[in-house]
Formats: C-alpha cells, sequence, structure tokens
C-alpha cells in the first residue's frame, strides 16, 4: 500500500475522496501486477527466444555430424517444437496486448470517473447555496410575518382600548345627556 502524503492526513478526508483514493490504489496494484506479467512475460521471450537459437544452432551442429536420414528425424522433431514455441509466443503477445488494452481502459474509466466527482461536488455546491439561500428568503419571510403578526395584535389592543374608552365616553356623555333633560334643556340623541 502506498504512503499517505501528510497533507491529505492534515484534512478530513470526504467519502468520495475515500472512494477514489481506494479506487486509484485498486488501479495502481493492478497496473503493479500488469507489470510484473509483462517483465516475467518479456523474460520469457528472451529465454524462448534464446532456447530457439540454441535449437537452431543445435540443429545446425546435427545437420553437420549426422546422416541425412536421422537428420531429417531431429529436424522434424525441432521444427514441431519451434512451432510450439512460435505458438506459445504468439499466445504471450496476445496476452500482453490484452493486458495492455486493459490499463488503457482502465486509466479511462479512472479519468472519467474524477470528471464526474468534479461534476457531483460542483452540483452538491450549488445545491448547498440554493439551499442556504431558501433558506435565507424563509427566515426573512418569517421575520415579516411575526412583525406583521406582532402590529395586527398591537392594533388589535389598541382598537379595544379604544373601544373600551369610546364606551366610557359614551356613558359619561349620556349621563351629562340625561342631566341635561332633567334641567329641561334639550336632549340630544344618538
Amino acid at each position: 500500500m502506498a504512503p499517505i502524503p501528510p497533507g491529505i492526513l492534515a484534512s478530513t478526508p470526504t467519502a468520495k475522496e475515500l472512494q477514489q483514493e481506494v479506487l486509484l490504489l485498486a488501479v495502481s496494484d493492478r497496473l503493479k501486477a500488469t507489470e510484473v506479467d509483462l517483465a516475467s512475460l518479456k523474460a520469457l521471450v528472451t529465454a524462448k527466444n534464446a532456447q530457439i537459437t540454441r535449437l537452431e544452432a543445435e540443429n545446425l551442429r546435427l545437420k553437420m555430424t549426422r546422416t541425412d536420414k536421422d537428420l531429417t528425424v531431429q529436424v522434424e522433431g525441432l521444427r514441431k517444437e519451434v512451432g510450439q514455441k512460435d505458438r506459445a509466443l504468439v499466445d504471450y503477445r496476445r496476452q500482453l496486448d490484452s493486458f495492455l488494452e486493459n490499463e488503457k481502459i482502465i486509466l479511462r474509466r479512472a479519468a472519467s470517473a474524477e470528471a464526474k466527482v468534479v461534476t457531483v461536488q460542483e452540483t452538491l455546491v450549488r445545491m448547498q447555496r440554493s439551499r442556504d439561500a431558501a433558506q435565507a428568503e424563509t427566515e426573512a419571510h418569517d421575520r415579516a410575518r411575526h412583525e406583521a403578526v406582532s402590529q395586527m395584535v398591537a392594533e388589535a389592543d389598541k382598537a379595544r382600548k379604544l373601544g373600551e374608552r369610546l364606551t366610557e365616553l359614551e356613558k359619561k356623555t349620556k349621563i351629562v345627556i340625561d342631566n341635561r333633560n332633567a334641567k329641561g334643556q334639550g336632549s340630544l340623541k344618538r
């Protein structure tokens, strides 16, 4: 496992960053395994090439020292062996090409995943900003509603007090009017 840089340890990683780190570690491990396979396949191809060269040299030596019949039998055997080695070499090359193609696909997918992570992060930031703006607007509306309710209650209290005052004044006015009527002065009706 690769050591974690100290800059990363300073901040707490998010779940997305941890997933990316795990993905990158998996891709890195896969790449290392592919490189090891590549190196072993190259070594095997080199060994096979050396063996083929050795077999061809042996074939030439036998041609010089043996009779035609013996030489023909041995040449056929060597041809079969070389054919098998060639087929194995072709198979190894196909496997190597397959590994290289898989590596390209993995790297493309990792780049695509990184781009998607950036897009998702930008979307989340926009959503957070929108939510914050909506929250601020809601709070402003709540404050306005509370102020309106407070004013309404205050106005209702004023109206009630004015009503009480009016009733009081009407009673006083009625008493004054009744007193005037008793003295023979006119009456005031409402």
